[in-house]
């Protein structure tokens, strides 16, 4: 952001909607921008990323390396969605339980 910006001048300048600049940015008041901050102009890719590995998880044979592969990676994509550390010890704990809650057996 520059001084002078608005969230819209910006929308139409990436030829994107203001309304989506807000909601892909947690924006409730555009009007409390700040000149230096950081605006995501593009979609986020990994919520796209999330149905495609869940899509290819139905068609493979969804054994359990499946499942704990795209919990995995489901966990590392939404910590990357709501702008969280993607890589922690907290995800790896999250992906277990996950594992754990909707296959049991699988820890053995």
């Amino acid at each position: 952001m520059q001084r002078g910006d608005t969230l819209y001048s910006i929308a139409l300048a990436f030829g994107q909607d203001h309304r989506d600049l807000a909601r892909w940015n947690g924006i409730e008041d555009p009007s409390r921008l700040a000149v230096g901050q950081l605006l995501r102009v593009e979609p986020p890719a990994a919520a796209a990323a999330v149905v495609t590995g869940l899509f290819y998880m139905l068609l493979a044979d969804s054994g359990v390396a499946t499942e704990r592969s795209f919990i995995m990676v489901a966990v590392v994509l939404f910590a990357v969605m709501v702008d969280r550390p993607a890589l922690s010890l907290r995800n790896l704990a999250i992906a277990a339980l996950l594992v754990l809650l909707l296959d049991p057996e699988a820890a053995v």
